[in-house]
């Protein structure tokens, strides 16, 4: 919509990030578009609040609807007990802005996101992983209270948008990996069972996009030296 219908406005001089997010254009107007804002630019050659020259940058543009929907969690759980899963549609309005909102010393989530970036058009493209060393799973690691889960919902949400193009849909398995565990003999492998069949399903389908997160891994891996 936005390259048939779009236009090109050239402006002499500097232009400051913060002044493209106020460009005024009918397709930008609030009842078609709630919220503009520049989320990623590359810190080797540019800041927010720096100046740009029109010949200095390029815009990559996603145009995305959030979804409303409740987190749906597994209906089989204990009674009194912790759902073993909860599986989010996204982008969701539950990670929106989330990944705006992570400030770290070092620019992990640049790398962070391009690693998973990677991985994603290695396995579009069908690289073998024999010839390229590559691995669609990531592990973070740290103190309690650092952000790791949230950093995990937030890449998520994030990749949900640029691989809009790719996949018509896109999900968030939460896993509570202390909850698979159950005081009955043999049920925790039920559930571990009966949790993956389910990541089976969604994996079926080859235009949709899944993210599995599993929190307290700690609970079910134990380190290695």
């Amino acid at each position: 919509l936005l390259e048939e219908r779009g236009s090109v406005t050239y402006v002499e001089g500097p232009l400051t990030l913060s002044a493209i997010e106020q460009v005024e254009h009918p397709l930008l107007a609030p009842t078609q578009v709630a919220i503009t804002r520049i989320v990623d630019t590359d810190p080797a050659k540019f800041r927010i609040g720096g100046l740009l020259m029109s010949w200095q940058y390029s815009l990559a543009v996603h145009a995305y609807q959030v979804s409303e929907e409740e987190a749906a969690e597994d209906d089989e759980c204990e009674e009194g007990g912790v759902p073993s899963f909860k599986e989010w549609v996204l982008p969701s309005t539950a990670t929106e802005g989330l990944w705006e909102s992570l400030y770290y010393d070092s620019a992990i989530k640049l790398r962070l996101l391009r690693y998973a970036t990677s991985a994603l058009l290695f396995a579009e493209h069908k690289v073998d992983p024999n010839l390229v060393s590559w691995n669609r799973v990531v592990l973070l690691h740290g103190p309690p209270g650092t952000g790791k889960t949230s950093l995990c919902k937030a890449l998520a949400h994030k990749l949900a948008v640029r691989f809009s193009h790719r996949y018509r849909a896109a999900s968030l398995v939460e896993v509570n990996a202390h909850s698979l565990f159950s005081k009955w003999f043999s049920e925790s492998g039920k559930q571990v069972s009966k949790l993956f069949s389910k990541i089976g399903e969604l994996i079926e389908e080859p235009d949709v996009l899944v993210f599995v997160l599993i929190d307290e891994i700690e609970s079910l891996a134990a380190a290695r030296t």
